[in-house]
């Protein structure tokens, strides 16, 4: 496959065909996730057959993948197309490095988390300006709370399934969570990985935008390491977007 980025166009060339910029990023950041869902689902031992990864919110299924005698067949939006898994990682290969030399982010993509790039990131990517890690104390942060609050770290349910250790009820307007997965789950998955690994493990970052502190991704990370060690100082990535957006 060939990929070239048409900046003046805000486009891709992919083998001829001219696709919008956006529309290639949401493909490209969702096909990333279904390779995540995919991977994860088979070391939580379930065989994903038939599994529809995400719907709108309306339900109508937009992602759809399943397997079929060892192949994924995939379908966003208008793309179908059936792959074997290895196909699928050579491909997300060949996409990650495409948007990195597009977009020149000086960030290998493939270290966001794919769920964080295929529901927010996707349609940032071309307006980010800048990547800086810096240290920020957790006080200092601030979790979004419905669709436009804020709350400290302390008064997140998320924190408080840790100090309870059970599950809690927990609304989400957005769900950041794999396939058959709970937040019990996410939570305490989190936390021994902070307890074995530290934090941040394979490059994933708490990430704010411009100089706002509300986290974008990583309130997971951010209440546990609250719970674990207190109000510390850890490295947080902060994206600058063009005008703010």
């Amino acid at each position: 496959m060939k990929v070239v980025y048409n900046r003046k166009k805000c486009s891709f060339d992919v083998d001829g065909s001219q696709i919008k910029e956006i529309d290639f990023n949401f493909i490209s950041c969702n096909l990333f996730r279904v390779q995540e869902e995919y991977e994860y689902l088979k070391l939580k031992g379930v065989k994903p057959i038939k599994k529809e990864l995400l719907k709108d919110d309306n339900g109508r299924i937009y992602i759809y993948a399943k397997t079929n005698d060892g192949h994924i067949f995939i379908k966003i939006n208008e793309f179908e197309k059936s792959f074997s898994i290895d196909e699928l990682v050579k491909l997300n290969d060949l996409l990650s490095k495409k948007i990195d030399e597009a977009y020149n982010l000086k960030y290998d993509i493939k270290n966001f988390d794919p769920i964080f790039l295929s529901i927010f990131l996707w349609k940032r990517l071309h307006k980010i300006k800048d990547i800086i890690v810096e240290d920020e104390y957790i006080d200092n942060l601030c979790v979004p709370k419905g669709k436009n609050g804020v709350q400290k770290i302390t008064d997140t349910p998320y924190y408080k399934t840790l100090e309870v250790g059970k599950e809690i009820d927990i609304k989400s307007v957005f769900n950041s969570n794999h396939v058959d997965e709970t937040h019990y789950e996410r939570i305490m998955k989190i936390k021994k990985s902070i307890e074995d690994n530290g934090y941040p493990y394979k490059n994933q970052y708490i990430i704010v935008y411009n100089n706002e502190n509300k986290i974008r991704d990583g309130q997971h990370r951010a209440c546990t390491l609250k719970y674990l060690y207190g109000n510390i100082k850890v490295p947080i990535m902060r994206i600058i977007l063009e005008n703010n957006s």
